[in-house]
């Protein structure tokens, strides 16, 4: 997965053990993000889904983590460091993981989100994604219905 520097030297890497309390503190940092468990975490690097980490230098700024079965692909979470949002890392994670998720074969992209992350929503807009549906009751602390969206794999936009 090779793609170019935004800011800087930055790098786009599969996540490594030593990287997850780092993740775990930029998800913390992102409370619509999911927070999972440091096994959750583990699970990450020998189960079918996978994460990747974006650094600048020894900082890492994002992280994503999808699972694909069969030809569909599914984002598990997605976070930025607030620092570093609106500075083109969300989408090159998301771009990421798309052609991670095409090379093996996936034909869709799926994902659900809080439905009060409006910031989200539109991100993922901006990118394809469309509404299919909403799963109420979904999240809990606090409990909250996810918004549920898809988009088909192609072309990356932008």
């Amino acid at each position: 997965m090779n793609a170019r520097p935004i800011h800087g030297q930055d790098s786009l890497r599969p996540l490594r053990a030593d990287d997850i309390p780092a993740v775990r503190a930029l998800v913390a940092a992102s409370p619509g993000a999911a927070q999972w468990s440091l096994e959750a975490y583990a699970q990450l690097l020998e189960g079918p889904a996978r994460a990747l980490v974006l650094s600048e230098g020894s900082r890492i700024i994002g992280s994503i983590a999808l699972r694909v079965i069969a030809d569909e692909a599914e984002i598990l979470n997605l976070a930025v460091l607030p620092e570093c949002r609106r500075s083109g890392y969300g989408s090159r994670l998301l771009a990421a993981a798309e052609q991670h998720a095409r090379s093996r074969g996936a034909l869709s992209l799926f994902l659900e989100v809080r439905e009060s992350n409006s910031p989200a929503i539109c991100f993922y807009e901006n990118h394809g994604f469309l509404r299919t549906g909403i799963r109420p009751n979904y999240y809990r602390d606090p409990p909250e219905a996810a918004v549920l969206m898809m988009r088909k794999i192609t072309a990356f936009p932008g």
